[in-house]
C-alpha cells in the first residue's frame, strides 16, 4: 500500500517514523521518534479526533 496515496485520500492522518522524511508533508501530523515514545501522543490525537473531529 502506498501510504502517501492513503494519506492524501483521508481527512486526517498520522505518521510515525524514526527520522524526518519527505513524505511527512502529506500527513496531517507526523512524529519522528520511536513508536514507544510517540504512542501516547498518537493516542491523544486519536482521542481528540473522536471527541472534536480534529487531531
Amino acid at each position: 500500500m502506498n501510504i502517501v496515496a492513503y494519506a492524501r485520500i483521508v481527512k486526517f492522518s498520522i505518521l510515525n517514523n524514526l527520522e524526518y522524511s519527505n513524505i511527512n508533508i502529506y500527513f496531517s501530523k507526523s512524529y519522528n521518534e520511536l513508536a514507544t515514545k510517540a504512542i501516547l501522543k498518537i493516542e491523544k490525537d486519536i482521542e481528540n479526533f473522536i471527541k472534536n473531529g480534529k487531531i
